[in-house]
């Protein structure tokens, strides 16, 4: 007789929806970097600097070196420390730097770790599809892997957001979502003086399919490179760095930031291209 198969206890499927998860199998490569750099590494000054940039980056991605009052209008119920206790997303982080700077980071008790600190639900939350208006941000998310902002002035802000979904959905998700909303704009529910597109993905890969979709509407694209220095390209640098494993080891072994890049688009001319 078959032995029975032993019903998976809800740690256990909360343990492996997380390790499924393709944006925490994502974030948790960046650690196995920063392990395998550091174990390579022998150099006290040259691991030191590593080291100092890791935890800066992972303290300002995740916003646990913040006040109580913020805290509590970026994150979750289930995020917020007991009074006296630290915020769990501090207990993890720190604790996985730890771990990897020892050289025993893995991804399993990583996993485990954010679920014996309630942290995976959070994690999850910022990781889910959302549809529609956030009220909290006032981003509104077209598709899994797009999301816009508009601002007073008219400027109409298409983001990148985090998302689980695997790396080769990404680029097609932004594609759909860049159709849906110009099919917005086209029917008037939306009117944008002008659309703006700043990313770190605005890259090899991104960019020609971005030119082949226009190339027959409007005039030529401009991509411009956006200095380090201006306001919100480290927001969008930290994106990079916590989910594309080639830019975090840049930035870890040659203190190289990801490039970003920009590029601005008539409303007109991003309703020809992609309005049904």
């Amino acid at each position: 007789m078959e032995q029975e198969r032993r019903t998976e206890t809800p740690t256990e499927k909360r343990i492996r929806e997380l390790l499924d998860n393709p944006a925490f199998i994502r974030v948790s490569r960046g650690f196995e970097i920063y392990r395998d750099i550091l174990e390579r590494e022998k150099k006290h000054e040259r691991r030191k600097e590593i080291m100092k940039r890791m935890h800066n980056l992972q303290r300002d991605a995740w916003a646990y070196q913040t006040t109580q009052e913020e805290k509590t209008k970026k994150i979750s119920k289930k995020r917020e420390q007991q009074p006296g206790e630290n915020d769990p997303a501090e207990a993890v982080f720190e604790t996985i730097l730890r771990n990897a700077e020892e050289g025993k980071f893995d991804k399993t008790s990583f996993a485990k770790l954010s679920v014996d600190k309630y942290l995976n639900s959070w994690l999850q939350e910022l990781w889910k599809l959302k549809i529609g208006k956030d009220e909290t941000t006032g981003f509104v998310f077209v598709s899994e892997a797009l999301a816009y902002f508009l601002d007073e002035d008219g400027t109409l802000s298409l983001h990148i957001p985090p998302n689980s979904l695997k790396t080769e959905q990404v680029i097609p998700k932004i594609i759909e979502g860049m159709t849906k909303l110009a099919q917005s704009i086209k029917e008037g529910k939306i009117a944008p003086k002008t659309i703006q597109l700043k990313s770190w993905l605005l890259n090899k890969t991104l960019e020609p399919i971005i030119r082949g979709i226009f190339a027959q509407h409007g005039p030529k694209l401009e991509f411009e490179d956006v200095d380090d220095a201006e306001e919100g390209t480290w927001s969008i640098q930290k994106l990079a760095l916590v989910y594309n494993g080639r830019s975090l080891r840049d930035y870890l072994q040659e203190n190289k930031k990801p490039a970003v890049r920009k590029l601005e688009i008539e409303p007109q001319d991003f309703v020809d291209a992609l309005a049904v």
